[in-house]
């Protein structure tokens, strides 16, 4: 935001004042000109009758005093019709008493110019002065504008139907940090929500959310907490069952010949038998395990008891776990 030195009061302008109090007649602001010249120090400004390299003209749009004796006049300049960018360096007001001839009333030089970009339609501009003028017994004189450059309905309608670039693409803004740090002090409407559009593109909502375990796209969804307390929860289990657990109670078999003992450790189904009768030759042992969810996990045996004289520990030791959860 540029920063300009107080308003100077031209001598032709101070004549404009002395006619208007005279005659009672009103102080009519008829436009404002901005110039890319910057007037070095030394110059007589009150001696200036128009500014040199004059980039825009415009009707101011509202006067009003302040305190009876500050005269404020407002003005609207923005980059329609802006083919080349310049530095706003010197800002000029004109006015006419009555029928007398337009007169450069004041003149504000910058300290730190605005620039004014070329006309864009993504990317409208515009710069708003309210200039002021201390004048003795300003509140006697009537101050009037040209009722051309007051808002009209269309130009509030304007603001309230927006027009601006919805594309969602924007230079610069290629994630929501990006987004946030383009919002600032006194930005220009339209262009807030032409980076809208385009930041909220990064903002996750309920439509980004997944609750199943069925998405193979990655960065493009995220996990619903909901899914992944179940997740959790399942992990929980399954570290539950890895630990030690006792399944004597999933085998079923002769009890007169034989006791299992059995558990689960480590990912591994340890089994021992303890066997209640001689063996003879060529025994075959039989269990079922009826809880198939055991079925895949490696197993270890263990055998022991009065009747293992007559057990095949090559047999006993390449026992098999069949799909049905037979043991032999």
């Amino acid at each position: 935001m540029g920063a300009y030195r107080a308003a100077v009061v031209t001598a032709e302008g101070q004549n404009l004042i002395a006619q208007a109090l005279a005659n009672k007649s009103a102080l009519e602001f008829i436009s404002a000109q901005t110039s890319s010249y910057a007037y070095p120090s030394g110059v007589n400004i009150m001696a200036l009758t128009g500014l040199q390299d004059v980039e825009q003209s415009v009707i101011p749009s509202g006067s009003q005093v302040i305190n009876s004796n500050v005269a404020q006049i407002s003005v609207r300049f923005d980059n329609e019709g802006v083919t080349q960018p310049y530095a706003i360096q010197t800002i000029g007001l004109y006015a006419k008493v009555g029928n007398g001839e337009e007169t450069l009333f004041s003149v504000i030089r910058a300290i730190t110019p605005d620039e004014m970009p070329v006309q864009s339609d993504t990317s409208p501009s515009a710069f708003i002065y309210n200039i002021q003028h201390t004048i003795q017994n300003a509140a006697q004189i009537t101050m009037v504008v040209n009722p051309a450059g007051t808002a009209t309905v269309q130009d509030i309608l304007n603001i309230e139907n927006p027009t601006f670039d919805d594309s969602g693409e924007v230079e610069g803004i290629n994630s929501f940090p990006d987004f946030l740090g383009s919002i600032v002090n006194k930005m220009n409407l339209f262009q807030f929500f032409r980076n809208l559009k385009a930041g909220m593109k990064y903002v996750l909502h309920m439509g980004k959310l997944v609750n199943n375990g069925l998405c193979d796209t990655p960065g493009q969804f995220a996990l619903d907490a909901a899914y992944g307390k179940y997740l959790q929860d399942q992990l929980t289990k399954l570290n539950s069952d890895l630990g030690y657990k006792n399944i004597e109670n999933i085998f079923t078999y002769d009890e007169t010949k034989l006791a299992i003992h059995a558990y689960v450790e480590n990912n591994c189904v340890c089994i021992t038998i303890v066997m209640k009768t001689t063996c003879p030759p060529n025994t075959e042992i039989k269990f079922t395990i009826t809880d198939k969810k055991y079925l895949p996990r490696h197993l270890i045996f263990g055998a022991y008891g009065s009747g293992m004289s007559g057990l095949d520990h090559d047999k006993f030791n390449s026992a098999m776990i069949h799909d049905d959860g037979n043991c032999i």
